[in-house]
């Protein structure tokens, strides 16, 4: 899908004002609609929590570390989630898995269908998916390789741009229902920021740019607040209220920005030489149309 200028400056800051630009975008597919709700989960997740049994091939015994990757497939019409899981004490595997997440042609729905091993016994499941804000709850129906079945119901829940809740719930094995589970949390993992190569000084300051879409007629300002202190805001003229809040630091070819406003996560990289908008990530994920969108800021 091609994005263009007025949406791509506003992917730029996060806003989703532009829905209704991106809908009705004739090369939508409806698997990319079904599916935008999953957009902030995408990333790498990590964390901790009590072991717990139950399912076959599931240890209770001491804690586990959890490490779970989102990306989209296929142009995002479709989602994979894998997770490996193991105990803290020993590196052996509690369990492991992949989850690919589609839109059912037949009924309009999302589907998954999954495998993988909880400890030494492989499984393999299918099961549903209903996204509600920045939550999605998938309904599981599993069999083991002994022919063991179950059935559970597990939510994920986007409490912030940085932390997952997950929580299991209505868990039954051969017909036997299993207490639920204690809510835990991962954390979305960052890249680690390099040191500037030169004082933020040098680039420190107030700067604008501005954005004009001749065929619609329209036009606005966005701001980068570049401080002394290594943090910066960012926000769009007339919406000051949803500012990107965050830390920048300076390479040796760009200015690299990592932030958050009440939505998302962002990362926007600078030519640091002409101020151009080189990239931008969203919660991981790269808006590959903004390099054509020639977004120039100008220090005031």
């Amino acid at each position: 899908m091609k994005l263009n200028k007025y949406t791509a400056v506003l992917v730029l800051f996060g806003f989703v004002a532009v829905q209704t630009t991106v809908a009705q975008a004739p090369n939508t597919s409806p698997a990319q609609e079904a599916l935008k709700g999953m957009r902030p989960f995408i990333g790498n997740w990590t964390g901790e929590s009590d072991s717990f049994g139950g399912f076959e091939g599931l240890e209770e015994g001491g804690k586990i570390h959890w490490a779970i990757r989102f990306r989209w497939l296929l142009n995002k019409t479709s989602v994979e989630y894998a997770w490996q899981v193991k105990y803290k004490d020993t590196g052996k595997n509690f369990g492991s898995g992949n989850q690919i997440v589609s839109l059912d042609a037949a009924t309009g729905k999302l589907r998954t269908i999954g495998y993988g091993h909880d400890g030494g016994v492989y499984w393999s499941n299918t099961g549903s998916i209903e996204i509600d804000g920045k939550s999605f709850t998938q309904v599981v129906n599993e069999i083991t390789i002994n022919k063991t079945k179950s059935k559970y119901t597990v939510k994920r829940k986007i409490e912030n741009p940085k932390t997952m809740s997950i929580e299991a719930t209505d868990q039954f094995v051969e017909g036997k229902e299993l207490k639920d589970l204690p809510v835990f949390r991962l954390h979305r993992v960052v890249k680690a920021a390099s040191r500037n190569i030169e004082p933020v000084k040098n680039y420190a300051g107030s700067y604008t740019a501005r954005v004009v879409e001749e065929e619609e007629g329209f036009e606005t300002f966005f701001y980068l607040k570049l401080k002394p202190d290594s943090t910066f805001n960012g926000w769009e003229e007339g919406d000051e209220s949803n500012k990107i809040v965050g830390s920048w630091k300076v390479l040796s070819k760009t200015l690299v920005c990592n932030g958050e406003n009440s939505n998302e996560e962002i990362a926007i990289k600078l030519d640091k030489k002409t101020m151009k908008v080189l990239s931008l990530a969203v919660n991981g994920e790269e808006a590959e149309e903004l390099v054509q969108a020639n977004i120039v800021f100008k220090k005031d």
